[in-house]
């Protein structure tokens, strides 16, 4: 299965230096669907990521960070499935509610155009 990564999973992982235990578990996540080779991006997401750098050396690690993961077309997102039944590709976003100390992970399939929310994951601060 692919997963297109939400710009607010990359933002997390990339800017912020000191993560919360919540955001170490999306952390995690995100680096576990790296390792097995799930993440893909799109060109949108790519620049969203890039944009808000300041720094050359840390724009150039970044970017050269990033070049393992090649960009998807938006139209061959929705291209497996309008022959196939099969759920090949998600979208991972999470959502972090701070003031209750929990995170909700969202990962959504696309079929026939459509948004699909196939599972919701909420995680605790212990």
């Amino acid at each position: 299965m692919q997963v297109l990564v939400d710009t607010s999973v990359w933002s997390l992982v990339f800017r912020k230096k000191k993560l919360s235990e919540i955001e170490q578990i999306v952390s995690m996540e995100l680096r576990r669907l790296i390792d097995t080779g799930a993440v893909e991006i799109i060109g949108a997401i790519r620049q969203e990521i890039l944009s808000g750098i300041t720094s050359d050396d840390i724009f150039l690690s970044l970017k050269i960070a990033m070049q393992k993961f090649k960009d998807l077309d938006l139209v061959s997102i929705s291209r497996p499935f309008y022959n196939s039944d099969s759920n090949r590709v998600a979208i991972f976003v999470s959502v972090m509610n701070f003031g209750h100390g929990s995170g909700t992970f969202y990962y959504y399939q696309i079929s026939n155009d459509k948004l699909i929310l196939k599972r919701k994951q909420t995680v605790f601060k212990s």
